[in-house]
C-alpha cells in the first residue's frame, strides 16, 4: 500500500484522495446552490417590475386625470366669474341679460360638479363611467345655450351618433 509521507504525519494515498472527493462535491454542491439562488432571483425580478410597471401606470393616469379636473375646474370658475361679473354690471341696466348671466354662472357651476364627479368617479376601483365625449359636450353645450333667443345648430360628422340632449 503506498504511503505519502508529511514531515509529522504519516498518511495514506487513499485518504487524500478521498478527502479531494468530498471537497469536490463541497465545491460543487455550493456552486448548484449559487445557481438556484440566482434562477429564483431572476424569477422573482419579472414580478417586481411588473408590479412597478403597474404602480407607474396608475400614477401616470392620476397625474392626467389631475390636470384634467384641474383645467376643467379652471375654465367653468373663470367661466363663473366672467357671468357673474355681467350678471352685477347689468344688474340695473338690463334685469333680464343680469338673470340670463347668473343662469349660465349656475350652468357652468354644474357643469364643473359634474366633471369634478366623474373624473373622480374614474379614479375609483372597478369605474366603468363613459369616457369623455367631445359630441356629448357639444350638444350639452348648444342645448344650454340654444335656450336663449339665438338657434344654434349642430351638424355632426357622417356615422357620429347624435348624443341625447340632457335636460
Amino acid at each position: 500500500m503506498p504511503i505519502a509521507t508529511s514531515p509529522s504525519v504519516w498518511v495514506r494515498a487513499e485518504y487524500i484522495s478521498d478527502l479531494l472527493m468530498f471537497a469536490l462535491g463541497i465545491v460543487l454542491a455550493l456552486a448548484m446552490a449559487a445557481v438556484a439562488v440566482r434562477e429564483q432571483q431572476a424569477l422573482a425580478r419579472p414580478e417586481g417590475t411588473l408590479a412597478q410597471v403597474a404602480e407607474l401606470s396608475a400614477a401616470r393616469e392620476r397625474n392626467r386625470l389631475a390636470r384634467e379636473i384641474h383645467d376643467s375646474l379652471g375654465h367653468h370658475l373663470t367661466a363663473i366669474g366672467i357671468q357673474l361679473e355681467k350678471a352685477e354690471a347689468f344688474a340695473s341696466l338690463d334685469p333680464q341679460a343680469s338673470a340670463q348671466a347668473v343662469s349660465h354662472a349656475r350652468w357652468s357651476a354644474n357643469r364643473a360638479l359634474a366633471e369634478a364627479r366623474a373624473s373622480v368617479r374614474t379614479l375609483g376601483p372597478g369605474s366603468e363611467s363613459e369616457p369623455f365625449g367631445l359630441s356629448r359636450a357639444l350638444a350639452d353645450l348648444v342645448h344650454h345655450l340654444d335656450g336663449g333667443s339665438r338657434r344654434i345648430t349642430l351638424k355632426m360628422p357622417a356615422g357620429t351618433p347624435a348624443p341625447p340632449r340632457s335636460g
